[in-house]
């Protein structure tokens, strides 16, 4: 093998290496080992597979390094949490009853794996009720976030912006717009906010019958008793838009009572709450109280009443926002706003129905996992035994396990809008600018303590037990207000609330094992008094009604800038295929080319790729959005496949002899793509203008004619398509003098050819003399010249693999070394009897670059 085709089969086996390794290399490393064969239940993938799907934006690494770091994250956190909350505290010493123990020694509570609580209790249908309540790391980075943003300019004046705007123009009078307080201090917000809260007083209660009205004229009065229901409010659970399976409600027959709240007095958002639900035997009431929260922001928006997904939101709860395998629960506020900024859309319950995981394990044991126990049974949707319930998805490379996890794509949903964080336990209680908000369609979460009296309500759900026996952090939706004068004048015997009345909070989540959620309370609702609010709320986030802020997600816009549609060009030309993508939402999609007969061209914007084989493609471009949302477009391209070019090498002369040895030498290029690559020999054939003439075929074989006369040589090279390439070449052929010079024709090497200087090359030579025999006595002289170098070479025996000798020279026998390409002549030199000579010469290199 030469030299220059040993450097081409590098140069090509380096750049196929390249195309099937690299991605293999990124993806299948030892920090993203598994480090334990794959969890029950995971789905197993080949490893192609697996590297596409670790591309989503969604696949989550389940490797041993990310659980460890991830592990290592939240102790570290809430290593420095302990030390902050002190500060915190000496600040604002009301919040130290949520630093207290529960009394384990009560044996309806006990502490469980994952840093939790385990309550039990009895509910109104008489059945024993089990719940989680978060411990103290969920609690601790909840109050000290909450603070965070409290503090936070920002924070302050958007309050400042929603509570002002909410107000009629009347009220307006007298205080400064959120405008004039651009660039103030926290002082100057606060003190603005304070001004707004005075001028609520006294106002308020006229302010929520004001919203009743208007809800009236905006969704039409209902022909029904209760004049302030809308006509298509749903009265099942199961009328909801798109309410799934109804995973997310365990149902049993209890309902609101007759002595209760619900079914007497009326509040501004009570019709635009949606139904009870339930969270079975998981930590997920943070999940339950935001998606409650967001389908009450749909519902006073759009007068839509739809039922969102507990299981998306929690998911990406513990896997993006507050990542977690093991430990339930989660910060309240954090997680508020992260869902409001983050831009995340939350789908329909039908697009991941609620797994409760009823026959999930709760014990003690050592392996925090082993709470997590049947997680899965009963169920037949995406599901693991964690915190977030994505499937594990893994793959066997090289003796190792990898596993990823990833929820399910998810095609549609809303976008919470901006939220705010209204208050925090230790500052006064703008009990006002709460009611007002509410009144006007602003959607409340509260992270609040449980205590004792939670689970000792009264038959109507009124909690008359204000004494601090905590039981763990908790999440809640809160829906509405009422005064005690509106409760007394139409409930007398109703408990008077301390602090001037009740909050409304929706149960949607405080709630596990079996099925209680309309049984806990007044069909699912708690009334607590403002006193113990006071005492016992964490802190209240307020999400803005915005309608630019929440909407149905929609998909992208793209199409096809370059190529144009029906273009042509060589099928083994790289061509660059170009798109404009834009989304209505103001995301990046993920963009992807394939070919109807390729299949995957690539990604991007700009791609640039060329085909496998010739032919009509139609080329189609998509762009897929964060939720799965998915627009496409295509053009039609024809690759066309180039006829190949065939060369004729030798015999490069136009005479020849009668029975002269010639050697035919040819190739074949194809020009389909950016360099011409050469045919295989197999698809080369040799004819000759005479038909008598017997040729050979190939990229090289020696032949003789037996006549004189001029005939065309042609040569055929033929691409794996079918397309033919023809090249010619005239030669004369003389009968031989009666006399004359032998005509050599070296044949090894051959013109051009190149070597390293420790080569053994072959010589070999073809001899026809028109005035001697084959018996004749012949004196053969090579000599290699190099410059003014000369060397006249002497033949040595050299042998095959198979032991058949062979003339041959080394050119580092004559002192010849590889220091740099040396361009030489070797020539040929036979003199016959008569004393004529014959010459033929060939050009060869010897040596290598440096």
């Amino acid at each position: 093998m030469t030299r220059a085709r040993k450097l081409s089969l590098f140069i090509l086996m380096g750049l196929l290496l390249a195309c099937s390794g690299g991605g293999g290399e990124k993806v299948f490393t030892p920090e993203n080992a598994h480090g334990s064969p794959p969890p029950a239940g995971a789905q197993l993938v080949s490893p192609e597979e697996f590297r596409q799907l670790s591309q989503d934006p969604d696949f989550r690494w389940e490797s041993q390094a990310a659980r460890q770091a991830r592990e290592k994250k939240a102790e570290d956190q809430f290593k420095a949490d302990q030390v902050s909350i002190q500060n915190l505290v000496q600040q604002r010493p009301s919040l130290g009853v949520f630093l207290k123990e529960p009394d384990l020694s009560d044996p309806n509570i006990k502490k469980i794996s994952g840093d939790n609580y385990l309550i039990t209790f009895t509910n109104n249908a008489g059945q024993s009720e089990s719940v989680i309540t978060m411990g103290p790391r969920a609690k601790l980075r909840d109050l000290l976030a909450s603070h965070e943003r409290f503090m936070r300019v920002d924070n302050q004046l958007g309050l400042y912006t929603e509570a002002y705007d909410s107000l009629p123009d009347d009220l307006k009078t007298g205080l400064p717009t959120p405008a004039s307080l651009s660039g103030k201090s926290f002082a100057e917000i606060r003190a603005a906010l304070a001004q707004l809260e005075q001028k609520l007083e006294g106002q308020v209660e006229a302010l929520e019958e004001r919203a009743l009205r208007v809800t009236q004229q905006r969704l039409g009065v209902s022909a029904q008793a209760d004049p302030y229901q809308p006509p298509n409010f749903p009265t099942s659970p199961a009328n909801e838009e798109r309410s799934g399976l109804g995973s997310d409600r365990i149902n049993r027959q209890c309902d609101y009572r007759n002595s209760g709240l619900y079914m007497n007095l009326h509040w501004p958002l009570k019709y635009f709450t949606t139904s009870t639900k339930n969270q079975g035997r998981r930590g997920s009431c943070t999940g339950f109280a935001l998606t409650s929260a967001a389908e009450t922001l749909v519902a006073v928006r759009d007068g839509r009443w739809v039922n969102l997904s507990e299981q998306f939101l929690y998911n990406r709860i513990k896997t993006v926002w507050d990542a977690d395998d093991y430990d339930e629960g989660a910060p309240t506020a954090d997680v508020a706003e992260k869902f409001s900024e983050s831009g995340y859309r939350l789908p329909f319950e039908d697009q991941w129905n609620y797994n409760p995981s009823l026959k999930r394990k709760d014990d003690d044991a050592a392996d925090e996992e082993a709470d997590y126990i049947g997680s899965c049974l009963d169920y037949n949707e995406r599901c693991s035994n964690t915190t977030h319930q994505s499937q594990f998805l893994c793959t066997q490379v090289g003796g190792n396990y990898y596993c990823g996890s990833r929820p399910p794509s998810n095609n549609e949903g809303f976008k919470m809008s901006s939220s705010y964080l209204l208050w925090e336990n230790g500052d006064n209680l703008p009990l006002n600018t709460i009611r007002n908000l509410l009144a006007a369609g602003r959607p409340m979460v509260v992270a609040l303590e449980v205590t004792r009296g939670m689970n000792d309500l009264d038959s109507n759900g009124f909690l008359w037990d204000h004494r601090d026996n905590v039981r763990g952090g908790h999440a809640i939706h809160l829906v509405g207000y009422l005064s005690n004068s509106k409760i007394q004048a139409k409930l007398p015997f109703a408990p008077s609330g301390q602090g001037g009345g009740y909050f409304i909070l929706k149960n949607s989540c405080f709630i596990l094992k079996n099925s209680w959620g309309r049984c806990y309370g007044d069909g699912g609702l708690v009334y607590v008094s403002v006193q113990w609010a006071r005492d016992f709320f964490k802190n209240i986030t307020v999400f803005s009604a915005s309608r630019s802020n929440i909407f149905k997600n929609r998909p992208p816009n793209i199409s096809i800038t370059t190529p144009a549609d029906g273009a042509s060009f060589p099928y083994k030309q790289s061509v660059t295929y170009s798109a404009s993508v834009t989304d209505p939402d103001g995301e990046t999609p993920t963009v992807t080319w394939t070919s109807s007969r390729d299949g995957v061209l690539g990604s991007g914007s700009n791609v640039t790729a060329h085909f496998s084989s010739p032919g009509l493609h139609t080329i189609t471009v998509t762009a897929r959005d964060a939720l799965g949302f998915t627009a496409s477009a295509s053009i039609t391209v024809r690759g066309n496949n180039q006829a190949p070019t065939a060369e004729i090498i030798s015999p490069n002369t136009t005479t020849a002899l009668v029975g002269q040895t010639l050697l035919f030498r040819g190739r074949g290029l194809d020009s389909d793509g950016a360099f011409p690559v050469e045919l295989p020999c197999s698809s080369l054939s040799w004819s000759s203008s005479n038909s008598a003439d017997t040729l050979g075929s190939g990229c090289e074989f020696t032949a003789s004619f037996a006549s004189a006369g001029t005939r065309t040589i042609t040569l055929r090279a033929t691409d794996p398509y079918g397309a033919p390439g023809n090249a010619t070449h005239t030669i004369t052929v003389n009968n031989p003098p009666p006399s004359g010079p032998p005509v050599v024709t070296i044949l090894n090497p051959k013109n051009n050819d190149s070597f390293l200087a420790n080569s053994n090359i072959r010589l070999t030579y073809s001899l026809t003399d028109p005035g001697g025999t084959p018996s004749s006595q012949y004196t053969v002289v090579w000599r290699l010249t190099y410059g003014s170098q000369s060397w006249t070479i002497v033949p040595k025996t050299c042998t095959t693999g198979g032991s058949i000798p062979f003339p041959c020279f080394t050119p580092a026998d004559y002192g010849i070394n590889n220091n740099g390409v040396k361009l030489m002549q070797l020539r040929l030199s036979v003199t016959d009897p008569e004393n004529l000579t014959g010459t033929d010469q060939v050009n060869i290199s010897i040596g290598q670059v440096q």
